[in-house]
């Protein structure tokens, strides 16, 4: 779970739609291979959480926590993506 520190701020840091596509992509093969479990909540102005399942206009997403857990261990970001797409690479399968 060590790693998701550096690979997530390479999300963070990222300034064009595709750098962050890339790195979330990074991301994504560090959870598939180490079966970590992800939750995404969009996070509104005030702070309020929402399943990001039940939302309806992924467009009105500015900013959203990523929570990854495996086992007792849990560790959340938040991400305002450049491209809010680039959101459901987390939920690919193998």
């Amino acid at each position: 779970m060590d790693n998701l520190d550096s690979l997530f701020s390479k999300v963070l840091a990222s300034s064009t739609a595709d750098e962050e596509e890339s790195t979330i992509e990074e991301v994504w093969e560090y959870m598939s291979d180490n079966r970590v479990y992800v939750q995404v909540y969009s996070v509104d102005k005030l702070g309020n959480k929402t399943d990001i399942d039940n939302v309806s206009n992924i467009k009105e997403i500015t900013s959203v926590e990523v929570v990854f857990s495996k086992g007792e261990f849990k560790k959340s970001f938040i991400w305002q993506p450049i491209d809010n797409e680039n959101i459901f690479i987390l939920f690919r399968e193998k």
